[in-house]
């Protein structure tokens, strides 16, 4: 049989052989093992141990202490045992452990002693053993909790510490955390002020929590942590930063509706001051310059050993810091007399003056520097214009300017200690006006041949920038080819007599002068062909003139003088004026004694008199060879409307040049009834002059001799012989005494010539 434990195991009979099978050892089976054989004769036994070798189990942890849900609790000081043991085969190896660390350990042991003499509150905490061998391990812990007083206080916060103080923006959120180590926990508490603010039990840990701080809260805060072992207290400066505040200017002298007055020449003392954190740079300005500055300074002072005027106004007072700014300012008023007067205007200054078109308004505004306040007058001529009491600035204005406020006007500035004065000048402008054409060099009239000036003249601001000139051709004007001021003819000649005017521009406008008319003079001149013609009734004599002014015509005979409308005897005299033409005929009526009688006209005006002869005389008076059918009527007729066609002419001429006085028209003055046949040429038909000249036409000498007149009109008859008389007026330029023809010269004259054909 065998036996474990004394306790039978397995058993046989008659049989030699006895197995022991474990089917499942575990560590209970280790042990000695006894085998007992019998029979009749005796018993025999052996024995045998079984050593099963396992994993550690049955992990135990121990103390000299009461252990209490795993753990002991032992005061600061005092020392502290624990067991680690643990059943394995073979033996474990045990290890202490603490936060990891390794602090004791053994070999081949199922127990491990751990010792601390003097434990601290650092010993506090879990403390594990682990039980290994080559089967297996097994760890436990055991937490030993060290009661202490209070230590390692400590404050933390969001913001960052520094030197036992943090800085919180005024406006944001303050937390401060208070813990503290000890056991058992302890009561903590904030004070501020000798004041708790917050407070908490069995708590190692505190929060002070300000919602919105400001800078009052600004100050040292203490955190006390107390337990039945002791107390432990710490502090924490909250430093509030905030923007610049309560910024004040004090003074030496009275301030006054913020502001200080001193007398120029004393000092002045300006103090600034202001609450902030951190320190607030501060600065002092005057018309925008800095004048004085301190860096991280609450106050600053200003300090104006001798003030003058230009002291006077407002200082500023600027006080900054990383988080604002604040301002604050002092006015300085400074007694002075005026000065810096200064004159201004809503039109550019320039050289003191100010330029203002005619009819637009003006405002002139004339300001000074003084105190107290000055009184302000406008002066122009000498009158006060404008006036103010107690003002600085004085405005004139002027809503609808005209050229008499030209001139200079001055603002006389003056208070109790002074007097100071400053002009300017209002220049009006206005476009041309008032403009006349003047004659130079024509005091007793204008003689041909003497040279004359016509002046433009015209009033305008600004000047005149251009001048024109026109002369009047009928009722066309033209432009010559001058921009002067002044029009010269040198010399002037009777073809210059015409209506001159002007023109002159400047950049406000223009204007035009009136007609100025060239009433050119000039002496008697007799066309060289005045002559007389015989016929069946009577002897006839034409003379024509030209003069300026028109003269008297005498007819010079050798019994007596004939003038305008007279009869003598048997002369009739007849006159007629045409513009500057003086016609007249002379008409010899009945038989003559005589076969010659010279005759003579002669014309007379205030620059001269000019005569023409002529000879009349009688051949073959029975015969009808010298017949002439010439009708008194007739003649006076068609000089008559000669003198007309030469005034229509005249005024329609253009300015006349070299190359048109070189052009000659003949007027073909005839009677309508009569064809003349020239001694030893051929008959030749005389075109009505009626039927084709009209107004403005000049006709020339062909268009007489173009066409038949009367009965005869379309036959030419070879052996005629009557004789005619006719006038052709010619047009040319007039010679001057050497007989040559100048370039430029405007003259004009008409000569009527009288011929036989």
């Amino acid at each position: 049989m065998w036996r474990h434990l004394n306790i039978t195991m397995n058993r046989t009979s008659s049989n030699n052989d006895l197995w022991l099978q474990i089917p499942h050892i575990t560590y209970r089976e280790t042990g000695d093992y006894q085998c007992v054989a019998e029979n009749k004769y005796g018993a025999v036994d052996g024995s045998i141990t079984i050593a099963v070798e396992y994993s550690p189990r049955n992990f135990s942890i121990t103390s000299l202490a009461v252990i209490k849900d795993s753990s002991i609790s032992v005061i600061e000081g005092n020392s502290a045992v624990i067991i680690c043991s643990v059943e394995s085969f073979p033996a474990s190896n045990l290890t202490w452990r603490h936060l990891n660390v390794t602090m004791n350990r053994t070999s081949t042991s199922n127990e491990l002693w751990l010792e601390i003499p003097h434990i601290t509150y650092r010993e506090t905490g879990d403390y594990q053993c682990v039980a290994e061998n080559e089967h297996g391990s097994v760890e436990g812990s055991i937490t030993i909790t060290v009661e202490y007083s209070p230590q390692n206080l400590s404050m933390t916060s969001v913001a960052v510490i520094k030197d036992s103080s943090v800085n919180i923006i005024e406006g944001n959120s303050a937390v401060i955390i208070c813990s503290v180590v000890s056991f058992p926990a302890s009561n903590l508490m904030w004070r501020h002020l000798n004041i708790t603010t917050n407070r908490t039990s069995s708590n190692n840990e505190l929060w002070l929590e300000i919602p919105h701080i400001t800078y009052r809260e600004t100050g040292d805060y203490q955190c006390v942590a107390e337990n039945k072992h002791g107390a432990v207290e710490g502090s924490i400066t909250i430093i509030v930063e905030y923007a610049p505040r309560n910024l004040s200017i004090t003074s030496l002298a009275v301030i006054k509706n913020s502001s200080i007055s001193v007398i120029e020449g004393n000092s002045a003392v300006i103090i600034c001051s202001v609450e902030s954190f951190p320190a607030s740079n501060l600065t002092w300005r005057h018309l925008n310059v800095t004048v004085n500055r301190t860096c991280s300074n609450n106050e600053l002072w200003l300090e104006i050993p001798r003030v003058t005027f230009r002291e006077t106004r407002d200082y500023q007072c600027v006080a900054e810091n990383g988080h604002g700014a604040v301002e604050g300012s002092i006015t300085v008023t400074v007694q002075y007399p005026p000065r810096n007067l200064t004159i201004t205007s809503l039109t550019v200054i320039k050289d003191s003056s100010i330029n203002i078109i005619e009819g637009n308004s003006a405002m002139i505004i004339c300001s000074v520097e003084s105190f107290p306040a000055s009184n302000l007058t406008w002066r122009h001529l000498n009158v006060a214009m404008n006036r103010t009491s107690s003002n600085n600035e004085l405005r004139l204005e002027i809503p609808y300017v005209t050229s008499k406020e030209t001139g200079d006007y001055q603002c006389v500035a003056e208070n109790d200690h002074g007097a100071v004065e400053g002009s300017i000048t209002i220049i009006v402008q206005y476009p041309p006006r008032e403009t006349t054409v003047s004659i130079s060099g024509a005091s007793a009239g204008i003689r041909e041949g003497h040279n004359v000036t016509l002046i433009c003249s015209s009033q305008s601001v600004p000047p005149i920038l251009h001048y024109t000139w026109f002369r009047m051709e009928g009722n066309t004007s033209i432009q010559l080819n001058t921009s002067s001021q002044i029009l010269s003819f040198t010399p002037v000649t009777r073809g210059n007599d015409a209506g001159f005017y002007c023109t002159v521009t400047s950049p406000l406008g223009n204007s035009s002068s009136n007609m100025t008319h060239l009433n050119v003079e000039y002496g008697p001149e007799i066309s060289w062909e005045s002559e007389c013609a015989q016929r069946a009734e009577g002897i006839t004599c034409a003379c024509v003139a030209n003069s300026n002014p028109p003269g008297d015509l005498t007819w010079h005979l050798p019994h007596a003088n004939l003038s305008g409308n007279q009869t003598h005897g048997g002369f009739v005299s007849q006159q007629l004026r045409v513009g500057h033409l003086v016609m007249g005929s002379l008409i010899l009526k009945g038989d003559q004694d005589e076969e010659k009688v010279m005759a003579s006209c002669s014309i007379r005006n205030p620059h001269g008199k000019a005569t023409h002869n002529m000879y009349l005389w009688v051949r073959d008076r029975d015969s009808s060879k010298w017949t002439v059918g010439l009708v008194v009527i007739g003649i006076m007729l068609t000089v008559f409307l000669a003198g007309i066609l030469i005034m229509l002419s005249v005024k329609k001429r253009k300015t006349a040049t070299e190359e048109t006085a070189s052009k000659t028209s003949d007027i073909a003055l005839t009677d309508r009834r009569v064809s003349v046949k020239h001694q030893g040429s051929q008959d030749m038909k005389v075109k009505d002059p009626l039927d084709t000249i009209r107004e403005g036409d000049t006709p020339s000498p062909q268009d007489v001799f173009d066409s038949p007149v009367g009965g005869d009109a379309g036959h030419e008859n070879p052996n005629r012989t009557e004789d005619v008389l006719y006038a052709n007026i010619n047009f040319s330029k007039l010679p001057k005494g050497d007989g040559t023809v100048h370039r430029g010269e405007d003259t004009e004259y008409a000569k009527i010539r009288f011929q036989p054909n």
